[in-house]
């Protein structure tokens, strides 16, 4: 979601005064971070619950706080980070201004095409991203199994480890090429 400041003109986002600006860049910055942190916390509170009530050494070895924090901090961290880099980024006049005229450019286009749009021009993050959680899932599930010990756990984990991650990179390199085929979505 991008946050758009109504202006009519470049000329006119350079003429605002410093107060006006930073006031825009503020509400920007805010809003996008937000964004930021709505987006890691859909993955992270929903881990730190399902790792509560799964996983018996997650909830064994943290306590409350240990767990809240799991869920809470990397949203908290998404925010801070994520706000004062766009506050940061946009605090010349130039660079509001030239903010402001590409968000006249750029037409919103749905969420899920936004999604393959990413997918399509960073397969490799999409491919780690997926990738790790679902190791992790494997190797959690496998820690579920009482008649098997650490190593066996570790190896069965390779192994569909392996094989999960290569399922992965065939889907995405077949997405890639019909993205190539067909281009990345515009509207």
């Amino acid at each position: 979601m991008a946050t758009t400041v109504q202006m009519n003109s470049i000329t006119d986002a350079m003429n605002l005064s410093p107060e006006e600006r930073k006031k825009n860049v503020t509400k920007i910055s805010l809003t996008t971070g937000l964004e930021a942190a709505f987006k890691i916390g859909i993955v992270s509170i929903p881990t730190a619950l399902v790792l509560t009530k799964y996983w018996k050494p997650f909830s064994r070895n943290l306590g409350v706080s240990g767990r809240t924090a799991v869920a809470i901090i990397p949203p908290l961290f998404a925010f801070g980070l994520v706000s004062e880099q766009v506050a940061s980024r946009l605090a010349s006049p130039e660079a509001y201004a030239s903010h402001v005229a590409q968000q006249k450019e750029t037409k919103r286009i749905a969420i899920h095409h936004q999604i393959a749009n990413y997918a399509y021009n960073y397969p490799i993050k999409t491919l780690v991203g997926l990738s790790i959680p679902m190791v992790g899932g494997i190797f959690a599930y496998k820690g579920t199994s009482s008649h098997l010990n650490t190593t066996q756990r570790v190896l069965h984990t390779r192994v569909l480890g392996q094989a999960s991650v290569l399922s992965l990179l065939v889907g995405t390199m077949l997405f890639h090429d019909y993205m190539d085929r067909h281009g990345p979505y515009t509207e």
